[in-house]
């Protein structure tokens, strides 16, 4: 799923229907453009791992290491109880 996910956002076809109302609010269509963006020159990447799920109040946060053919970033995914995204981040690492 994160794959796909972090694919569609690099492709500017991130499905704004995923996400909660106020992080669509936030992120659409200016943000998310940005954030697609910065990720696509990065490619698809060749590594994905796990390395943190937590729950945090009503939310579960998933944080991931992706890794590319030149570098990794920390992709930060948080989903409300309803399985909408809530928040989306990335981070170099």
């Amino acid at each position: 799923m994160v794959k796909e996910l972090v694919q569609k956002f690099a492709d500017g076809t991130a499905d704004p229907n995923l996400f909660t109302t106020e992080a669509k609010s936030l992120l659409f269509p200016d943000r998310i453009k940005s954030f697609g963006e910065y990720l696509k020159p990065l490619g698809t990447p060749n590594d994905i791992q796990l390395v943190e799920r937590k729950d945090e109040d009503d939310n579960r946060l998933y944080r991931y290491r992706l890794v590319y053919k030149d570098s990794a970033l920390f992709f930060t995914l948080t989903l409300s109880k309803e399985g909408k995204i809530a928040l989306v981040g990335a981070q170099p690492e």
